[in-house]
């Protein structure tokens, strides 16, 4: 779409436009058509018979001279026409001695009605020209319009006179909004918003022509082809050229993110439902300009075929899809009846479809015509170039609104409007631009709070919520009323089964969530300063913003997360009274009984999280734990968790906080801490154990401890040394009596998931368990953490002494008696971890034991199956990662006891296994910065873990549960380890025990399926090698002070010179040359093992061949669209694809009777472990891929065939093989990674340099494999050419951009020229010139600084805990020599490449 004029801010055409100009006189014709014209306005009274829209596209033909976007704009020269054809019959005719009528109406339309009606629509169609807006058409739209509502006898008045008729008129104009589900309650009428109608563009009049403009020609042949069309094809897509009496244009810009576009055909255009003449039949049809702008893209931009027959392509494929768009609507109301649905309209539409592209060949014939048969042989499909481009080109543009769209918002989120703005206009959707306004107008409010700017930010709730309406009235955000009338749904077409998630419903949400957060902080600070007309100000507006909100009652809806804006608002009211009172009253910090009495006013967590937030934002610690243990007490009434606002989190963020502002103080710190963990505890209740689960059979269940310890133990085997029988047995056998993951029954089924017995409980009930349980683990979780973080204030001591160089004996500490109190506490809380660790266990096995009702064949059945399996598969990972973090705070506490007593802990109620116990004294040694007893202890660790596994088959594969908590909490151990060794100088160790993991799972096996931790475990291991590396070079070469932090530098703390950056660069990229050639070896004997792909068991030109076979032959319908649903796959796939079809086959299945697998299974020409086999493989591709699956089937052609899947799946092949070399190339990234996070600039950029000298011939060889593919399968797949096509050093830009992204919010928060910003969109804008994938999935760059925004922001809040930040593990760096020596150590430690052990003999 040409891009639009300016145009003034309320929307009225620019002044010099409207002013009178001499135009080139009409020529005799259109000079007869004009004077018809001025008749019509100035005597008519009626609808406009054909004659005058002929009269009118006339006209406009010779004012735009054939391109009404070049020259004068037609409609302007129209209107100097008609005023003088008025004129001149007035002098001229004695019947138009009076034009009153015809003048009046002309100013008024021109000087009225078109400003008007722009300004009206100032938001939907901003982006149009109105050149395009305004032909003859739409011009005689409105003249009959005009002419009905002002009577003959009437006098029009001036413009300003007519505003309320001019309303009248725009309202009678729009009179179409497309399909828009609309929700039916019992006490409102809804309908769509009147700035929803638009008038349709008129493109063509049925008897008057088709109007002057881009699409003319395109949609002249188009029309012409359904015309010709045999009866049976526009019978079967409820199509009669006679019907169509209007062909028109939707204006609106077309937005892929909503909703209504996932309706099949959509975008294609279709009957107007509301246009229906006297016999019940649709009359009207609306084209979108996206399908013809893509459809003349390759027209005008394939220079190297004859443009006549690229038009009759185009012309062709536009029939096409008008004809598939009818057959969804079908040609009125009565055509379908109710048991029609959409499912069951796909195929005969893509019958139809295809009998009408082959019929066009055939007529085209010629040369022409050959050459799109041969088309058809390599593109499988009629027409299969421009379709295929179509559908390209529509990717392509999601794409470029999705990456323009996302980026407008990172960069209002960074603090630069001016930049977000600039990229929300680069895309026409409404929705775009005013939330990039919403986005923006809250950043720079925010930042305006903490810049003592408060005038501004009061401002901006009020224009807030002006957008916020705006953009709902206008259709860019969801209508409230839906919530409750869709329940957050969006109906593609009637019937249940047919709603999809409405998406913009979690955006709306979002956004009326941070504007009742915005003012209740604006509120706050009003409060706090004492600014009473603020402080009115914004208690008005937050009550008129609850009160319109809470009409839609969208937090009465059980699946949607909303809360009851009323509470929100009583909440902020409740706060900013009591930090008036605060203020008023004088109050010191810490004086927790002047809180005392308004304690009982924070009756909902919204209200505690607001007091709570506003008390840390002031350091204010003490009534902030106050009112958190106040929260706790009243758990059961109001919850501990509400949306965003939730008690754990916010208890982790005051404990976090609390730690980094008294670090220095240890002597008060522990004592608060300590404190808040005996308030807890005395207030908890029944959160201080794990719960119990209370659905499913109520039978009787070994609780025994002694069961409980025999299964760890067993679960912490050596698997190769268990018998075979045995392998299932242990603690859960209780539980777990007859039941099996693997099919031990020959029945198909998986244990006791096939129960035929009826269901314990229904769907709904699991679904409340864990909704209740979701709260209860949350809280231990964060219980968990914040022991651990505990444990580490009781280290301060001795934190400070090692980081000044000084060893702390435990019998020294100045304080024995806070000594005593601190061995005490933390013994008590390992004990109490213990006995919540059993209990999360215990319930670990009561969920496992939950029976599932057993799943039919078709479609609904897998679909309610796979629900019903997530939910219970979801709650066991949740119940999982708690029991981990249980484990893992009890082996910390017990690890800082160590430290303080010297000696493994004895009271923490229960023994310590070999490895445990060896882990917990390298943990204490490293802890208390003893690096020699480290070294002693290590080997001793490393002889007690080298038999244990480190793989586990996942939940989704039918995994254990326990095996996974096991795995799961050794390679947390593990992790631990790898962070913190190198900071103590340990590389040696660090390289072994890295080595070490991966022997741990090459030695024990467990099975297909399994999955490994050791990528995880390497990549933490590796990178804390590089970091502290890189901090003892800084150290001995600039001086930089070591790092507190676990974790790389920002670089946006770190100042080097030119000087010192070169210097650095020198001496570190040596010793990382020599790290990364001393680890590869261990990287790449673990690449080995792994699969990346399952298509990698049919690398072998055979097997692959094998596949396509099988797939030729019964590729349809398996493979197909309609049955390749993500429940559909993931439902067969856990059940076993075996099972299924031995069911089907005995059973019956809709799906599969009548075709050829069907058939060949029954008579034995093919087996159905062989189907099994292939099945399984395609299935789990495409579960593994299911991003480039959909970029296949929205852009391809040969989507429509199951029997070209293995098209696609060739695609796959070589992008696996492409992904096997970067994955390779990890540790090279990471390097990458870690030094522009440190700011090394110099040292960064010859690593990045080194590796596009050795990497640039191999990726141009996949680049050409690449081309070979497209060439051969006539298909682009834009997501695995886009990632080929990064030739594997992009990653190391994304990282650039990353580091670039802290120093550019600070310098947009301390309101200055950022140089970083200014790199970092010229990156952007770089990328951005090329849209990656099909707009489905956000491109990795921008996935990346999507992250990191959303990192700094919680690292600023100090919001969370991250597990490698529990303990506090201060550097100690090594000098360049001993550097030096501990890599030669090391080289005897890893897993050497072939060149370095060639090297030592």
């Amino acid at each position: 779409m040409p891009a639009s004029p300016s145009r003034e801010p309320n929307g009225n055409l620019p002044d010099h436009q409207l002013a009178a100009a001499a135009w080139s006189p009409p020529s005799q014709d259109v000079q007869k058509a004009l004077q018809a014209l001025v008749g019509y306005l100035n005597f008519s009274s009626g609808p406009a018979p054909t004659a005058a829209f002929l009269a009118w596209n006339q006209v406009h033909d010779e004012a735009s001279g054939g391109d009404v976007l070049n020259g004068p704009p037609p409609f302007l020269i129209i209107r100097d026409w008609l005023e003088e054809t008025a004129l001149s019959l007035k002098a001229s005719s004695p019947a138009f001695s009076n034009v009153d009528r015809a003048l009046g109406l002309t100013n008024l339309l021109w000087s009225g009605l078109l400003p008007a009606y722009l300004d009206f629509h100032r938001d939907l169609l901003f982006h149009q020209p109105p050149e395009l807006i305004f032909n003859g058409f739409f011009l005689g739209r409105c003249a009959e319009v005009m002419v009905q509502q002002i009577r003959e006898d009437e006098t029009i008045g001036s413009v300003q006179d007519e505003s309320e008729r001019l309303g009248q008129i725009i309202s009678t104009l729009n009179d179409y909004v497309g399909y828009r589900p609309v929700a039916v309650l019992e006490n409102r009428a809804c309908q769509p918003y009147a700035h929803e109608f638009v008038r349709p563009i008129p493109q063509m009049i049925q008897g008057a022509g088709i109007t002057a403009g881009p699409y003319r020609e395109l949609i002249e042949r188009a029309v012409l082809a359904i015309n010709e069309a045999p009866e049976d094809i526009l019978r079967a897509a409820a199509m009669d050229p006679q019907q169509l009496r209007e062909l028109c244009l939707d204006p609106r810009a077309y937005d892929f993110d909503h909703p209504v576009n996932r309706r099949p055909n959509y975008h294609f255009g279709g009957w107007d439902e509301h246009a229906i003449d006297s016999d019940g039949r649709y009359d009207r049809f609306i084209l979108r300009s996206v399908t013809l702008d893509s459809l003349l893209a390759r027209v005008n931009e394939t220079p190297d075929l004859p443009r006549e027959e690229l038009l009759e392509e185009a012309a062709s494929v536009l029939a096409g899809t008008m004809l598939m768009a009818s057959g969804i609507s079908g040609w009125g109301p009565g055509c379908y009846s109710s048991d029609v649905t959409l499912r069951s309209l796909m195929v005969p539409i893509a019958n139809f479809r295809d009998e009408f592209y082959n019929w066009r060949i055939s007529r085209i014939g010629g040369s022409h015509g050959q050459r799109l048969l041969d088309e058809v042989k390599t593109r499988h499909q009629a027409f299969g170039a421009a379709r295929q481009n179509l559908n390209a080109a529509l990717a392509r543009r999601r794409a470029i609104q999705l990456q323009h769209v996302q980026l407008a918002r990172i960069y209002a989120r960074l603090g630069y409007p001016d930049s977000a703005t600039k990229q929300a206009d680069v895309v026409p959707a409404t929705s775009a631009r005013l939330m990039c306004r919403i986005d923006c107008g809250m950043t720079l409010g925010l930042r305006a709070l903490r810049t003592d700017h408060f005038p501004d930010a009061v401002e901006v709730p009020e224009q807030t919520f002006d957008l916020i309406r705006r953009a709902i009235e206008c259709g860019a955000l969801m209508d409230p009323w839906d919530i409750l009338g869709f329940t957050g749904n969006f109906s593609l077409y009637p019937g249940i089964e047919n709603s999809i998630h409405d998406s913009r419903l979690d955006e709306l949400l979002y956004i009326i969530e941070n504007l009742f957060g915005y003012i209740a902080r604006v509120w706050s600070e009003a409060a706090a300063r004492d600014d009473e007309v603020a402080y009115e100000r914004m208690d008005r507006q937050y009550r008129e913003v609850a009160q319109w909100w809470r009409t839609f009652a969208a937090h009465t809806v059980e699946s949607v997360e909303a809360t009851d804006p009323w509470e929100s608002y009583e909440s902020a009211r409740l706060v900013a009274q009591a930090l008036r009172l605060w203020h008023r009253g004088g109050a010191q910090r810490g004086d927790i009984a002047f809180w005392a009495p308004h304690a009982d006013l924070f009756d909902s967590p919204r209200a505690y999280m607001l007091v709570i937030s506003a008390l840390l934002e002031r350091k204010d610690f003490i009534p902030a734990q106050a009112l958190l243990i106040h929260w706790l007490c009243q758990a059961d009434r109001v919850g501990l968790r509400s949306g965003a606002n939730s008690l754990p989190r916010l208890a982790e963020r005051w404990l976090l906080q609390l730690r980094d502002h008294m670090r220095e103080t240890p002597q008060e710190l522990w004592p608060r801490v300590n404190k808040f963990f005996d308030y807890l505890e005395a207030n908890a209740e029944s959160f201080w154990s794990a719960p119990c689960f209370e659905v499913g059979d109520e039978e009787p269940r070994d609780r025994r401890r002694d069961n409980w310890e025999q299964e760890l133990a067993n679960a912490n085997d050596d698997p190769t040394d268990l018998p075979e029988d045995d392998e299932e047995s242990g603690l859960f056998d209780a539980a777990y009596e007859n039941v099996s993951y693997r099919d031990t029954t020959d029945d198909g089924n998986e244990g006791s998931i096939f129960d035929t017995s009826s269901d314990s409980s229904s769907v709904d009930e699991l679904e409340a368990e864990v909704k209740r349980l979701a709260s209860r683990l949350d809280f231990l979780q964060s219980l968990a953490r914040m022991w651990a973080v505990g444990a580490d204030v009781a280290l301060t001591e001795i934190h400070s002494a090692t980081e000044a160089g000084t060893q702390v004996e435990p019998a020294d500490s100045s304080d024995p008696v806070r000594r005593q109190q601190q061995i005490e506490a933390l013994s008590a809380w390992a004990r109490r971890a213990v006995a919540n660790r059993i209990g999360l266990l215990e319930l670990l096995s009561d969920v496992r034991a939950y029976k599932i009702k057993p799943a039919g064949t078709d479609k609904d059945s897998m679909r309610i199956y796979d629900r019903r399996r997530v939910l219970r598969d979801s709650l066991m990972e949740r119940v999982i990662t708690t029991a981990v973090e249980m484990a893992d705070a009890r082996r910390l506490i017990a690890s800082a006891l160590g430290a303080l007593q010297g000696k493994l802990p004895e009271d923490v109620g229960e023994e310590f296994a070999e490895d445990d116990a060896g882990a917990i004294e390298l943990f204490s040694a490293l802890i208390a910065g003893d690096s020699e007893r480290a070294r002693e202890r290590f080997p001793v660790f490393i002889e007690a873990i080298l038999h244990r596994s480190l793989l586990y088959i996942p939940l989704s594969r039918g995994g254990d549960p326990v095996k996974i908590y096991v795995t799961r909490l050794r390679e947390r151990v593990l992790r631990h380890l790898l962070h913190w060794l190198p900071r103590r100088g340990l590389f040696a160790e660090t390289c072994r025990l890295i080595e070490t993991a991966r022997q741990m799972e090459q030695r024990h096996p467990i099975g297909a399926g399994a999955v490994t931790e050791f990528d995880g475990l390497y990549r933490a291991g590796y990178r804390s090698l590089v970091c502290s590396i890189a901090e003892a070079v800084l150290h001995a070469t600039a001086g930089e002070p070591p790092s507190p932090a676990p974790t790389e530098s920002p670089s946006a703390s770190r100042e080097l010179s030119v000087t010192d950056q070169d210097a650095i660069a020198d001496r570190l990229i040596p010793l990382l040359e020599r790290l990364t050639e001393t680890m590869l070896g261990s990287w790449l004997a673990h690449s080995q093992t792994l699969r990346l792909s399952p298509l990698e068991a049919v690398s072998d030109p055979a097997k692959w061949e094998r596949l396509i076979e099988f797939i030729q032959r019964y590729g349809d319908p398996i493979f197909t669209q309609g049955f390749l649903q993500l429940s559909n796959v993931r439902a067969v796939l856990h059940q076993d694809v075996s099972s299924w079809l031995e069911r089907a086959v005995t059973d019956g299945d809709d799906l599969l009777e009548d075709t050829q697998l069907f058939r060949d299974l029954e008579l034995g020409k093919i087996k159905i472990n062989e189907a099994s086999r292939w099945i399984t493989l395609v299935f789990e591709s495409l579960l593994d891929h299911h991003a480039e699956y959909q970029d296949y089937n929205s852009t391809t052609t040969q989507s429509d065939r199951g029997e070209l899947i293995y098209t696609f799946l060739d695609f796959l092949r070589l992008r696996t093989r492409y992904e096997r070399v970067a994955w390779n190339l990890k540790p090279i990234m990471w390097t990458h990674e870690v030094l522009v996070r440190m700011g090394l600039d110099q040292a960064s950029l010859g690593w990045r340099e080194s590796l596009n000298e050795r990497i640039a011939a191999e990726a141009e060889l996949y680049v050409q494999k690449l081309r070979e593919l497209q060439r051969r399968h006539s298909m682009r797949m834009p997501t695995i050419a886009d990632r080929i096509e990064e030739r594997f050093v992009q990653p190391m830009t994304i990282d650039r951009m990353r580091s670039l992204v802290e120093p550019a919010m600070n310098d947009a928060e301390a309101d200055r020229h950022s140089a970083a910003f200014e790199q970092l969109e010229a990156e952007a804008n770089e990328l951005s010139r090329t849209p990656v994938g099909v707009g489905l999935d956000l491109p990795p760059w921008l996935s990346a600084l999507e992250d990191e925004v959303e990192k700094i922001g919680k690292r600023n809040l100090i919001s969370e805990i991250d597990p490698q930040e529990l303990m506090t593990i201060p550097v100690s760096p090594l000098s360049l020599d001993e550097l030096q020596t501990q890599l030669s150590t090391a080289q005897t430690q890893g897993r050497r490449l072939p060149h370095i052990r060639r090297r030592k003999s």
